[in-house]
């Protein structure tokens, strides 16, 4: 039979092992956490401050530009209505791109632009690409939506039903 002190010294051992398992695994666990974690939102005046348009929109249309990296890519042709910043006046348009991830855990941080929405929109401009995009997750206030379909097919486009109208 197993002394006392042979039982505790056992015990001991496996709470070490678990106690040395779990510093291990929680920085492990906490990183990829706070690695699909959203950034924190930006402030009404660093949203001011940082963007070259704020503008009133609607969507007039919505292509699906493909598969890159594992996101999908997409453009929309913004009409503004009201401009608040920015070198655009009422009736130009613009292209805005995003890129939507797959995100299983939280979602995806893309703002989609559905065909026929009216959105308040801070935007800068992307010399890369050539066009405008979003400068946070919070960087678009939608105003009214009509539907939530954007394009399923590489090179398609969906138009808002109203895109002659004001």
């Amino acid at each position: 039979m197993k002394s006392e002190k042979a039982v505790m010294t056992c015990f001991s051992n496996k709470i070490y092992k678990i106690i040395f398992s779990l510093l291990f695994a929680i920085p492990i666990i906490l990183y990829s956490i706070s690695s699909n974690a959203l950034p924190a939102p930006l402030s009404s005046e660093q949203l001011l401050k940082q963007s070259d348009i704020i503008a009133k929109v609607k969507v007039i249309g919505v292509v699906k530009i493909g598969q890159i990296n594992g996101a999908v890519k997409y453009q929309a042709w913004l009409k503004i209505l009201e401009s608040t910043k920015g070198n655009v006046s009422i009736n130009d348009t613009i292209i805005v791109g995003w890129h939507k991830f797959d995100k299983k855990l939280i979602g995806s941080w893309a703002i989609d632009y559905y065909p026929g929405d009216e959105l308040l929109t801070y935007l800068i401009w992307d010399n890369n690409e050539k066009y405008y995009k979003n400068i946070s997750w919070n960087s678009a206030k939608k105003i009214q939506s009509y539907n939530k379909k954007l394009p399923v097919k590489d090179g398609e486009i969906l138009f808002s039903s109203e895109q002659c109208s004001n």
